[in-house]
């Protein structure tokens, strides 16, 4: 699995977490089975470049991306390129990582709180 972190520098497994997503200066992916690491700089219109975080992840290949917060309009995006969100992360890449690597995080939808299955009501 390819999870991405938006991360404050370049320092592999020890970069910390950004708190902000879309404007994290770097993002490190790392693919969960082999721990391969990868950490490219956030190209985005948000940092002056062109097109959007959730756009650059989905072309490097990002499967989940565990963030500390991510707004609405983010999450919809990343869900719409297949990409699972999780929120409320800290720490460095590693111990995220690790943190996810045991199971039990709850997936984030678009309303900013956590994904559930709602009943919709017919009528």
């Amino acid at each position: 699995m390819k999870l991405c972190i938006p991360t404050m520098d370049k320092k592999g497994l020890d970069a910390v977490i950004s708190d902000h997503f879309g404007k994290a200066p770097t993002y490190t992916l790392v693919d969960s089975e082999t721990m391969e690491v990868k950490v490219f700089a956030n190209e985005s219109d948000h940092n002056g470049g062109v097109g959007s975080p959730p756009e650059h992840l989905a072309k490097y290949g990002a499967q989940v991306v565990l963030a500390s917060g991510a707004g609405a309009k983010a999450i919809s995006m990343l869900n719409g390129y297949g990409i699972k969100v999780y929120l409320g992360n800290k720490g460095t890449v590693k111990e995220i990582v690790d943190r996810w690597s045991q199971g039990g995080m709850m997936e984030a939808d678009a309303k900013g709180g956590c994904a559930h299955h709602d009943s919709h009501h017919h009528h």
